[in-house]
């Protein structure tokens, strides 16, 4: 996913032999096959309850582009983030850089961020290469949504019992308790934790309520 080139890679196709480092689109998101589950992204789609395990979202997309080498890092601020710092509490969605290669810390395994760094061994794990980058920027806020989105639904809440059908908002973002027996992970899981996929479905992002 190349943020120089509006729009969203090719569109997920099950079945495809894709591998570690492919990027596909799903429902106005761009998503990259991982390296540590790179065997599941042809037969586990985005949304699948296992499949971000497989595929690490890159953001929100529109429309099409046409096929790039390699990821370049934010057009709008073409420097680097802040160098990686070993033992620093990095979350999901952090991006750090070592030397000119920017990383973002990855959901499922967010946590090794904090004991691997992106060039260590064992770092492929929390960290995704999102490509090059020269100077530096400075902090930005998160991702903006095209105006035309629907509002959000009510925030998450880890006190509330959800059901199947249920939907709710985390960082802009809507997510939809899934049928079946599986909804029962809908009060064990939020849909950002570790376990969430396996309750909740990403439906895609939201602005205002």
């Amino acid at each position: 996913f190349d943020p120089d080139t509006p729009g969203c890679p090719d569109e997920y196709v099950e079945g495809t032999a894709y591998a570690a480092g492919d990027k596909v689109a799903f429902e106005n998101f761009a998503y990259e096959c991982t390296e540590t589950y790179a065997e599941h992204c042809p037969h586990r789609s985005p949304n699948h309850v296992a499949g971000e395990e497989a595929w690490f979202e890159l953001g929100a997309c529109t429309g099409s582009m046409a096929p790039t080498s390699s990821p370049t890092f934010d057009a709008n601020a073409p420097g680097c983030p802040d160098e990686y710092v070993a033992g620093t509490a990095y979350e999901e969605g952090d991006k750090v850089s070592v030397g000119n290669t920017v990383y973002s810390c990855q959901g499922d395994f967010a946590i090794t961020c904090r004991q691997y760094g992106p060039e260590d061994y064992g770092g492929s794990q929390g960290w995704t290469d999102l490509g090059s980058c020269t100077g530096t920027i400075a902090p930005t806020s998160s991702p903006t949504f095209d105006p035309d989105t629907p509002g959000c639904p009510g925030e998450y809440d880890d006190t509330l019992a959800y059901v199947a059908g249920d939907k709710v908002s985390v960082d802009n973002t809507v997510y939809e308790c899934i049928s079946g027996g599986n909804s029962a992970y809908c009060v064990v899981f939020g849909p950002i934790d570790a376990g969430g996929h396996l309750g909740w479905n990403k439906i895609g992002p939201c602005v205002g309520s």
